[in-house]
């Protein structure tokens, strides 16, 4: 866990707090773009497999 803030998430991504607590809450509208924003600014990695 980063113990970040959705605050400051925000504020270091430009994705406003709601859409930040929808995307954790798993909101099945997120935008994708903005989920691989989120990870790319935490630094995280998403890893796609299809069948």
């Amino acid at each position: 866990a980063l113990k970040i803030t959705q605050e400051e998430l925000s504020l270091q991504t430009g994705i406003s707090r709601p859409t930040i607590r929808g995307i954790e809450r798993g909101k099945e509208t997120a935008q994708v773009g903005l989920v691989l924003q989120l990870c790319q600014d935490l630094g995280a990695a998403i890893e796609l497999k299809f069948p």
